[in-house]
């Protein structure tokens, strides 16, 4: 702590300033560290400070002097709610100046009115029914640049599912590859199939999040090597620059390891993502 007379450095059990002898009491101590810290963190409500989010902004309140992160003021609901008006919007002002008339009477408040044209003669006033044409193809309009957005929408559904599958595929087989080496830390080789690893190292094989089969392994006894691949829906996924690309190691090898192709024909995906114990 800190002197409020002359700024001179105290022990927190001082009760007299060293410096300028003045008597020094809790409410007079300057918490120097707390405010050179002021950029990097913030009041609490109960007076603690602590560390910022540097992506959220540090506000002041001008109501009751709170200083510290702000919270966001704008619901999610409400900002589907502001996005849909922006898209939907000039489409429902259309639709609300061809399906409604322009004059009424300001007596009764009738729509079915005769207006004088240029030749002083009363004619119907258009709008409304009389103008459903127009208002079926700006409905038609609507419906189909809500289908437009709805396919770019799924679109992006797709794509994300597909790298969730993926990444889910890559994670089971570096799993597999584990367990296949506490398999040979055990019995000094490796297994004929993956069903020799259930239930003592794994609980239940992984299969495909698409079509549910168990990954392509292939064990080769000779050469003491086993060939284990998966086929990815993503070609330009970064583990296919990283896997083993091996072709076929012996004669009852089946998983092409190359990655234009898939693993097994029985895959779901086109693109093998392939390991191997080299």
């Amino acid at each position: 702590m800190f002197c409020s007379n002359c700024g001179n450095k105290l022990l927190d059990t001082a009760k007299f300033c060293g410096s300028c002898g003045k008597n020094v009491s809790s409410t007079a101590v300057i918490e120097q560290e707390k405010f050179s810290n002021e950029k990097e963190n913030v009041r609490e409500e109960d007076g603690t400070i602590s560390n910022t989010d540097n992506s959220k902004a540090v506000i002041k309140c001008g109501n009751c002097d709170f200083v510290g992160q702000g919270e966001p003021a704008r619901r999610m609901v409400f900002k589907i709610l502001a996005w849909s008006v922006v898209w939907f919007a000039p489409l429902l002002t259309l639709l609300y100046f061809v399906a409604t008339y322009k004059y009424r009477c300001p007596k009764c408040h009738s729509t079915f009115l005769g207006i004088k044209n240029k030749q002083g003669i009363f004619v119907g006033q258009r709008g409304g029914s009389s103008r459903w044409a127009i208002i079926v193809v700006i409905i038609l309009v609507g419906i189909a640049v809500m289908g437009i957005l709805a396919s770019i929408v799924l679109a992006s559904l797709n794509s994300a599912r597909m790298k969730s599958r993926d990444a889910r595929r890559i994670a089971d087989i570096k799993r597999i590859q584990l367990t296949l080496e506490l398999y040979y830390d055990v019995f000094s080789e490796y297994p004929a199939s993956l069903a020799a690893l259930t239930p003592k190292f794994l609980p239940e094989a992984p299969t495909d999040p698409s079509n549910q089969t168990v990954y392509s392994y292939i064990f080769c006894p000779k050469e003491n090597k086993y060939h284990l691949g998966s086929s990815l829906e993503e070609s330009g996924h970064s583990s296919l620059a990283m896997d083993s690309d091996q072709t076929f190691l012996c004669s009852s090898d089946t998983i092409n390891g190359l990655d234009s192709s898939k693993c097994s024909e029985t895959d779901f995906g086109g693109h093998c993502y392939d390991v191997t114990n080299d």
